[in-house]
């Protein structure tokens, strides 16, 4: 009689905490043993991942000067080619001028002939012998043998006979930019066995 109260009184407690009963009958004793196992829960704990991308740019960053007419007005940063433009509307010689192109530790030095020269408001560009352009002077000059040196930080100089006419500097800059994301996520659920 207790026995069957107390039974009720589990019962009744099971089903109030949502627990289901199950039964198994050991061969041993032919008793029935209770095996409680709660319901699937929902762990209410969520984990967070940060994710971060980062991005990077570079690119060549140049300054120029020049003392006289002829300027520097471009070099190429893949060694391609180098451009003297005259500022004037005069022809200008550059007869026995040189221009240097400094590298890291590699330098590349380009004379020019004694009949060179860069017309008036003209541009001149001074290619690397590995590239297709067809050395048409004075405005097209194809180096023998030579290419522009390349590096990240390059300095082009135009020398004349006794000076510096002028100079172009460049450096490779480097910009960074991250983007931080957050992602959720809730561990699978588990049962839970009581014995």
């Amino acid at each position: 009689m207790e026995i069957a109260a107390y039974r009720k009184l589990l019962e009744a407690e099971e089903t109030r905490l949502n627990m289901s009963t199950s039964r198994t009958i050991s061969t041993s004793t032919g008793k029935e043993t209770p095996v409680r196992r709660t319901p699937l829960r929902s762990l209410k704990c969520k984990s967070t991942v940060l994710e971060e991308d980062t991005i990077r740019k570079s690119a060549f960053q140049s300054t120029a000067q020049s003392t006289g007419d002829i300027e520097i007005v471009e070099g190429c940063p893949d060694g391609k080619f180098v451009k003297l433009q005259n500022k004037s509307n005069k022809d200008f010689s550059i007869r026995g001028f040189q221009i240097i192109r400094t590298a890291g530790e590699a330098e590349t030095t380009y004379k020019f002939h004694s009949k060179s020269k860069v017309p008036g408001g003209a541009t001149v560009t001074i290619w690397s012998c590995d590239t297709e352009a067809n050395h048409e002077p004075p405005l097209t000059i194809v180096m023998k043998n030579q290419k522009w040196a390349v590096a990240d930080n390059m300095t082009t100089r135009l020398l004349s006979t006794s000076e510096e006419m002028a100079v172009r500097e460049s450096k490779r800059e480097t910009e960074s930019s991250s983007t931080t994301r957050e992602r959720e996520f809730q561990p699978e659920s588990k049962e839970e066995e009581v014995v």
